[in-house]
This record gives structure tokens, C-alpha cells and sequence, in this order.
């Protein structure tokens, strides 16, 4: 399977610049005038249980996709993507492995690479239960071009993401589902910047587990504990809490509403700071099948003693039209 995207963006940044040709339809050259592409192309093909897929992605500086979609210009990306599944599709996996860089046209004070690790498996000796395991390794690496940097200016770093997700689920009857699942999640910042690793890592591990019962009704009732522990070089944060969650799929309406608040107790270098608190509520409408309407109310306050206190209200309304 080979696939090719490619865009163009023709950008005048002055109209008042001197025009390069006159008489031509909808669009008159300046000298203010630059065209910049982007282009994505892969190949995808079989062997034998697995699935391989080799991309290629550039994305020239100042190119503007002016609202088709956010790209981040200036990118080179170079990609490999294995996948596949073994024992009857009771093992299957997937993952990304490439390298990134910008700077494409040479005039930047320095070049980011990037070296992009990525995996993921799925094991499930049984259709109402099993384990996920992810892993992710991010390597950044600046280098001075045009002119020298200090060291404190180039970043040099290796993030890792490792998450293992039990799950189970208990169908009782043809009425509702049982399911449970805990999660681990570690995440690292390694600073190798000899002149700020000292206070530029930082270890985040969190512990959840979590139930959920689902009607088939459209009711959704949820309910967990969690624990997260957060340490860089000169502070441990810890926060422990409660999670719940209520749901109402109306399918006949096209409506759906969601509750769910957060209350988490925190801990700062093994002292009680405070509390943290949330609550969201989400609606969704869909009208006709063309039409769709969200609106979300997210409210967040914490109360600390070390740090700053504060209240955020946040409203959020959006409309989508499907054109098909």
C-alpha cells in the first residue's frame, strides 16, 4: 500500500510589495510572495504475520496549512512501523522507531534532533481479560550551528513512558458489564545537560485502580483511587485521592452527559499541603447527523500552603457539521 499526501501554501506577508505579474486569476505574485510544501508519503506491505510500515514526512520552514490541519513546519521525520499479532491473535503489538530534526534550511542558531522509540502490546488469553504494556523513549539533542551557544542554552534530554494496564471484565447478563482494571505508569526526564541535570530531571510514578459498571441502558457509573508521586532535584510532591464518575447515554437522542470530579490530599516533602480538587461536566448533541454540539464546564481549585492557591473556571463550547 503506498500512500502520498502534499500540500502547498502560496503566502504573500505584504500587499503593498511590488507586483511580479499582473492579469492572473484570484492571486497577483509580490515580492513579498514565497511558496512552501509539505509532503507525507509511506509504504505499507506484509510479511507474513506482521505488518511493516515505512514513512517519510517533510515540512519546509514557513510553511502555513492556513486551518486545513495544525502541522509543526520546519520537521524532517523518518519513520518504521512494525506491527502484527501472534497465538490466534491473543499477542498482538505495535510500535514506532525514526528520528526527527528541524532546521531544514541550515539558518537556525541550532538543530534539534529527536530519535523517536515507541511499543506497545496487547496480550489477551481471553476475550474478558488481559494486559497492556507500553513503552516510549523520547531522546532531544540540540546543536549550536551559526553562532556558539552556551551549554545552558541546548537541550539534551531522554524521556521514558513505561505503562502496564490489568484488565477484567465481568459480563453478568445481557444488562450490564463489570469492569475492572489497575494501571502503572511511570514517566522520567533524564537531563543530560551537564549544566542543568542537576535540577532538570524529574521521576512522576502513578498508581490507579479503577471499576466501572455500563448499562446497556446508557448508564455509567465509575469509581477509583489513585496515587501519584512526583520527585525532582529539590522537591517530593505526592497526591492521593478519590475519583468518581456518572453517565447518561441517551442513543435515541443523540445525547450523552458526563460527570466526574477528583479529590486528591497532597503531600509535599512528606508534609500535608492541602488539597486538590476538580470536577468537569461534558454534554454532547447530535442533531440530524450532520450537526454536533459539545459543551464542557471544568472547574479546578487547589489549596496549599507552599504554593500559590487558586480557582480556575473553564467554559467550553463547540459545534461541528459532518459533510459527507
Amino acid at each position: 500500500i503506498f500512500n502520498l499526501e502534499a500540500g502547498g501554501s502560496l503566502f504573500t506577508a505584504d500587499q503593498s510589495s511590488t507586483a511580479l505579474a499582473e492579469n492572473i486569476p484570484l492571486f497577483t505574485p509580490r515580492t513579498s510572495t514565497t511558496f512552501k510544501w509539505a509532503g507525507k508519503t509511506s509504504l505499507s506491505f506484509p510479511l507474513g504475520p506482521f505488518f511493516l510500515t515505512t514513512a517519510y514526512e517533510r515540512i519546509q520552514p514557513d510553511y502555513f496549512s492556513l486551518g486545513t490541519y495544525n502541522l509543526v513546519n520546519d520537521q524532517e521525520n523518518i519513520t518504521i512501523s512494525p506491527s502484527g499479532s501472534l497465538f490466534k491473535g491473543k499477542f498482538t503489538f505495535g510500535g514506532m522507531f525514526g528520528t526527527s530534526r528541524n532546521n531544514l534550511a541550515g539558518n537556525r542558531s541550532e538543530t534539534t534532533r529527536r530519535i523517536i522509540t515507541n511499543l506497545n502490546t496487547v496480550l489477551a488469553p481471553k476475550p474478558h481479560y488481559g494486559l497492556n504494556v507500553s513503552f516510549s523513549n523520547f531522546a532531544f539533542r540540540q546543536q549550536a550551528q551559526a553562532i556558539v551557544l552556551n551549554d545552558s542554552l541546548l537541550i539534551r534530554q531522554v524521556n521514558k513512558s513505561l505503562s502496564i494496564i490489568p484488565y477484567y471484565n465481568i459480563l453478568t447478563d445481557t444488562s450490564r458489564q463489570h469492569s475492572i482494571n489497575a494501571a502503572y505508569i511511570r514517566q522520567q526526564v533524564d537531563d543530560l545537560n551537564p549544566v542543568t541535570r542537576d535540577f532538570g530531571s524529574m521521576q512522576t510514578s502513578m498508581i490507579s485502580g479503577n471499576y466501572a459498571l455500563n448499562y446497556n441502558s446508557g448508564l455509567q457509573l465509575s469509581a477509583g483511587i489513585n496515587h501519584t508521586a512526583i520527585n525532582s532535584a529539590h522537591m517530593q510532591n505526592t497526591l492521593t485521592g478519590l475519583s468518581l464518575g456518572l453517565g447518561k447515554n441517551i442513543a435515541k437522542k443523540g445525547i450523552n452527559v458526563s460527570l466526574n470530579t477528583n479529590v486528591s490530599r497532597s503531600r509535599v516533602d512528606g508534609v500535608s499541603d492541602g488539597m486538590v480538587a476538580s470536577t468537569g461536566l461534558t454534554a454532547n448533541m447530535k442533531l440530524r447527523e450532520k450537526h454536533q454540539f459539545r459543551a464542557n464546564l471544568h472547574w479546578l481549585s487547589t489549596s496549599s500552603k507552599k504554593f500559590e492557591s487558586f480557582n480556575d473556571l473553564i467554559f467550553q463550547l463547540g459545534y461541528t457539521y459532518v459533510i459527507r
